[in-house]
């Protein structure tokens, strides 16, 4: 039984002594990549003026990041903030009372957000548009265009 005791205590002064606090500093990694170095938002803006007719009103912004490539093979949300839903954010397409069809088409340049209400849509309405260029592929919980609107900045540090 002592030399069980004495094989014990001396097993356990080793790994007591092996054992330690911090270990050696490792060699500095590889410099990450910033998940949003490439992607771009507007800034909230009003419509200005629709033009159209009942049940099909659009307006046109300029948007010089929406590029042929990005049009081919990158992502594009729209989002809205409408006056009559207070401050609630829609992501674009999306579908109020009436019902009322809201959406957005996508040419070089240029973003036209259209509408199918019966009078001219509110020039107080505010929209804003975010630009995910191609690169290289990110594994996402899930599809960015399946993310709310808070996920979306938080994940590309955009402001709200």
């Amino acid at each position: 039984m002592k030399s069980l005791t004495k094989i014990l205590s001396a097993l356990m002064l080793v790994f007591l002594m092996s054992c330690s606090k911090d270990g050696e500093t490792g060699p500095q990694g590889p410099a990450g990549i910033d998940g949003n170095a490439n992607v771009l938002y507007s800034d909230w803006f009003l419509s200005g003026t629709w033009s159209g007719s009942s049940g099909n009103y659009n307006f046109n912004k300029a948007a010089t990041a929406i590029t042929q490539t990005v049009l081919d093979q990158g992502v594009v949300l729209a989002y809205t903030k409408l006056t009559a839903d207070g401050s609630n954010v829609r992501p674009l397409p999306a579908t109020t009372s009436g019902p009322t069809f809201w959406n957005f088409i996508l040419t070089v340049g240029n973003i036209n957000f259209t509408s199918t209400l019966n009078s001219s849509p509110s020039t107080n309405n505010e929209y804003r548009y975010i630009v995910i260029p191609a690169t290289t592929a990110l594994r996402l919980q899930k599809p960015v265009t399946e993310m709310t609107y808070n996920e979306v900045c938080a994940f590309y540090n955009i402001p709200l």
